[in-house]
This record gives structure tokens, C-alpha cells and sequence, in this order.
């Protein structure tokens, strides 16, 4: 088999198909043992926000280029060989099938990059909400314990000070405002 890739004019072909699917083949086992060659389509002076929808996305990466070789590659011999076409037509087929193969990582890395959602809770938004004291709760000026509270849907905990007197822990209290040192201030309900 490998002797039909690499003899003729399906070298053209062969060589980009073989090469292409053994780095997919190796860059699959390497994210799926924990590893990544993604330094090798990174960009050193980026900062780490800079990788999002838009910018996950390269024209000239590892993974386009893998994409594009593997595409032209097995549509060349695809036209060589079984439709019998001739170097030009199957040349064209090649870029065709090298292009589509770059469009459907595209339209998969948006679509998995649209399932992230942030984690961040701002603290403007709970404001108002009632939960638990998780921590105690000392006086007003003598530090900060930490309270449960329930936002968007989710538990989360949150530093927090008294507006008065010392807050125990499993009480009632509602958030009346955040602190600057990213704390809220509560008072018992």
C-alpha cells in the first residue's frame, strides 16, 4: 500500500496525506496523555487572554497546516486512484478537500470554543442576595470571615466583614455593598 502512495505522481499526494495524518495521529496521543504542542503555535508575546474565539484560530498553524496536508494528501489519491482522474484534475480536488478539511477545524474549534463560559463571579452582583456565614464573622474594623452565597445558580464563597457586631458562623446575613479590598459588607437578617 505504501508503495501506491509514494510511486508516480501520487508521491505529490502520498508524502502531505502520510505526513499530515502521523502529526494528527501523534498530536491526539499527546492531548490525550496530558501533553500539548502548543507552544509550537503560540504566540510568545501574547498575553494569555489573547486566546479566544477569534484568535484560537490561526491561518498558519500546526493544526491548519496538519488539517491541509491530510485533506490534500488523501484527496489526491482519492482522484489518482479511484476516480481515475488525471494530475490536474486530481490537483485541484487536492486544494478542494485541503481547503474544506481547514474550514471544518475551523467551524469545530468555534463551536467547542463557544461551550466555555467564565467562571468569574463579580462582586457587583451580590449585592442584595442573602446566604449563610461560612466563616464567623468579626466586629466591624477587626477583620473578615466568609459567607456562602448563591449566584447565577451557584454556591460560591466570598470574603466578607460585618457591618456591626460580630456575625457567628451558620447565620442569616445579606450583602449591602463591596469592599474595595475585594470583600462585601454584610449585616444579619
Amino acid at each position: 500500500m505504501f508503495s501506491m502512495l509514494l510511486t508516480g505522481d501520487a508521491v505529490w499526494f502520498g508524502v502531505p496525506a502520510l505526513v499530515g495524518t502521523a502529526l494528527f495521529i501523534i498530536r491526539m496521543l499527546l492531548m490525550l496523555l496530558g501533553g500539548d504542542l502548543e507552544t509550537a503555535d503560540s504566540d510568545p508575546g501574547a498575553s494569555p487572554d489573547a486566546h479566544d474565539a477569534v484568535g484560537a484560530f490561526k491561518i498558519l498553524s500546526l493544526q491548519t497546516l496538519t488539517a491541509f496536508a491530510m485533506g490534500f494528501g488523501w484527496g489526491g489519491i482519492m482522484g489518482l486512484y479511484t476516480l481515475k482522474w488525471s494530475m490536474p484534475g486530481s490537483l485541484l480536488l487536492a486544494c478542494g478537500t485541503g481547503v474544506l478539511m481547514v474550514w471544518l477545524l475551523a467551524l469545530m474549534l468555534r463551536m467547542i470554543l463557544e461551550l466555555q463560559s467564565s467562571g468569574n463571579v463579580s462582586l457587583e452582583s451580590t449585592v442584595g442576595c442573602e446566604g449563610e456565614v461560612y466563616v464567623g464573622i468579626p466586629p466591624k474594623g477587626q477583620g473578615a470571615g466568609q459567607v456562602k452565597l448563591v449566584v447565577s445558580d451557584r454556591m460560591r464563597i466570598v470574603n466578607a466583614q460585618s457591618d456591626g457586631d460580630e456575625v457567628p458562623s451558620q447565620a442569616r446575613v445579606r450583602v449591602v455593598r463591596v469592599n474595595g479590598d475585594n470583600t462585601v459588607t454584610v449585616t444579619p437578617v
